[in-house]
């Protein structure tokens, strides 16, 4: 109970910062936008006020009076998804236990309590779903297949066994990200792409860690 949700969401944090480190576009935007509710770097949002933000990134992407659809709550979370599906929740395989009666998966028929289970890691990098999977590309999440993207990405699992703290999970890193963001710039200081490496511990774990300076706005 202590430890469900730390390395997890630090992970998605860590994945995030690091990824925009490298592409600082998407930090400035997603400033440019948290000024919208934070107009001085010392104010704090509520998380109301961060969910009403249809990116948290480039909110001029979008036009509502055009796409109304798009700005759904599918489409918000748009730096976060991307942080979750590169981060994944766990890299290990979740075990499930085949139901009395069977199943059917991919066309294969599965026989009552065989023991079957997935990679996060094959989902959220699939490239028949995730175009170039390993570029770290929020806008992905703003075009008009938002909803099969969603259906896809299973950062929390799926079903009957889905994560009960993803509701806290997606607090937190709106509030983290969001002030973070807006109070700092960050500066690399000597984290190199060995370091951002994972193994796999269940959880992904970072070979290295990530080391940065915080310059105040």
């Amino acid at each position: 109970m202590f430890l469900a949700g730390t390395d997890t969401t630090a992970h998605a944090l860590t994945c995030g910062i690091w990824e925009m480190m490298n592409k600082p576009k998407y930090w400035e935007a997603l400033r440019e936008e948290l000024t919208t509710v934070l107009p001085e770097s010392s104010n704090t949002a509520s998380l109301r006020d961060l969910e009403a933000l249809p990116y948290l990134v480039r909110l001029p992407l979008l036009n509502p009076q055009a796409c109304p659809s798009l700005l759904t709550t599918s489409s918000k979370r748009a730096i976060i998804k991307e942080s979750l599906r590169f981060s994944m929740g766990t890299s290990g395989r979740l075990a499930r236990l085949v139901p009395r009666g069977g199943t059917v998966l991919c066309n294969e028929p599965i026989a009552a309590d065989t023991r079957v289970s997935f990679s996060h890691y094959v989902y959220n990098n699939d490239p028949s779903i995730f175009e170039d999977p390993f570029n770290f590309n929020p806008d992905r999440w703003l075009g008009p297949d938002v909803t099969k993207l969603d259906s896809h990405m299973i950062s929390f699992s799926r079903g009957g066994r889905t994560c009960i703290g993803m509701n806290l999970a997606y607090a937190e890193l709106y509030l983290t990200f969001a002030h973070l963001v807006r109070r700092f710039d960050v500066v690399n200081d000597g984290t190199t792409d060995e370091d951002m490496d994972w193994t796999d511990c269940f959880v992904p774990r970072f070979k290295g860690g990530l080391k940065v300076k915080l310059h105040a706005v």
